[in-house]
């Protein structure tokens, strides 16, 4: 079978969407199924990035009338609007790219390319059902990846893989009765090298080692501002620090200053490709919200959460009300005072710790991917 992801990085977006798809990807290509992938050409694009990794990438060119608009924005993701009941897009929300121009871009590349797909998996929080509906005819099956359940779409399968209180209603009305939903961190597809990772940790002393993760980007430099109220934990001041800066970070300079300034010893990693290695490593971690709290979840790490987008907002809460991690709150509203205690008494508390290495680990087994591909693999 043939499969084409539909999926886009930027400086603005990140890498998240990606680099989701390419583990699936992965997988599939082990399997033996031919795996191409289709991105527009932001600032920031991982075309090269794929392409390395063995994948045909086809890149959408994004026409001039919208490639001011589209650098101002970045092709940011994070916050669309979808308007009222005919869930359009408004036009002057994220991608700046309307979505028929998207759409007969990549119909015009099937065509041209005589290209004979299988499955069209889509990950991309601006496209619905009426992009998909142009795009039907020229595959066999659509699936969606999806996290916000704020739109309507054509497709055969969804995937979703948050754990969220409204889980299995969050679709009603917005997919066809015949559509398969694959729902949960049952669902949750995490690269190989997790899986080789997974260690039983103990916890018989004070955390000495922090891991920061704030995604690819960290437009807000939520980096910055953990640095400066971790050198408040003067009672600490042993306190091991991994950095971890994604490639297109642009406050690389102030965190190297700040790390260089620190109580703490302060290390930096950028553009890491083995980040499993750097968790079984930490002994605490402060991430931001999305992908990457599940990834800390299935490695036994406790965790405290800071969202830096309001999509990441009921994921975090929910992960905090079944014990998993600890929710600090959203960037914006963080308070330095608040933040020192709460880390002081989680380190305080080898039990706290314990329980919630524990609960992430019993809802994460790491067989999500296998049970995608056999999902796929029954539906065709």
């Amino acid at each position: 079978m043939n499969f084409l992801f539909r999926v886009d990085a930027s400086f603005q977006a990140g890498s998240g969407h990606v680099m989701r798809c390419l583990t699936l990807a992965s997988s599939l290509v082990d399997r033996g199924f031919e795996v191409k992938f289709l991105c527009r050409d932001f600032p920031g694009n991982l075309c090269n990035f794929l392409e390395a990794q063995g994948f045909s990438t086809f890149k959408l060119n994004t026409p001039r009338e919208f490639l001011n608009h589209a650098l101002a924005n970045d092709g940011d993701q994070t916050a669309p609007n979808y308007g009222t009941s005919d869930n359009k897009v408004d036009k002057q929300s994220s991608l700046f790219i309307p979505w028929q121009v998207d759409a007969e871009q990549t119909k015009s590349l099937l065509t041209t390319k005589k290209l004979e797909i299988d499955w069209l998996i889509v990950d991309n929080y601006l496209i619905d059902h009426r992009w998909q509906e142009i795009l039907r005819p020229y595959v066999r099956y659509i699936m969606i990846v999806d996290d916000l359940a704020n739109r309507s779409h054509d497709c055969d399968l969804l995937l979703d893989q948050n754990l969220l209180a409204n889980l299995n209603t969050r679709y009603n009305g917005l997919v066809p009765s015949d559509s398969q939903l694959l729902l949960g961190p049952n669902y949750l597809m995490l690269r190989p090298e997790f899986l080789a990772a997974r260690q039983k940790r103990h916890f018989d002393r004070e955390p000495t080692k922090i891991i920061l993760t704030f995604g690819g980007v960290d437009r807000n430099n939520t980096t910055a501002w953990v640095l400066k109220a971790l050198n408040q934990l003067v009672s600490h001041s042993s306190l091991e620090i991994m950095v971890v800066l994604g490639g297109g970070c642009p406050h690389r300079l102030e965190v190297q200053a700040l790390a260089a300034q620190s109580i703490h010893s302060v290390t930096i990693q950028q553009s890491v490709t083995q980040i499993a290695e750097r968790m079984a490593w930490a002994d605490l971690a402060i991430s931001a919200g999305g992908f990457t709290c599940y990834e800390l979840a299935y490695m036994g790490v406790p965790t405290m959460v800071i969202t830096i987008a309001k999509h990441q907002e009921k994921v975090a809460q929910e992960l905090h009300h079944r014990g998993m991690s600890v929710y600090l709150g959203a960037f914006e509203s963080l308070n330095q005072n608040d933040f020192i205690h709460t880390t002081q008494s989680l380190m305080a508390d080898p039990q706290k710790q314990i329980s919630m290495s524990n609960v992430g680990q019993m809802y994460i087994d790491g067989q999500g991917t296998g049970r995608v591909i056999e999902k796929i693999m029954n539906h065709s």
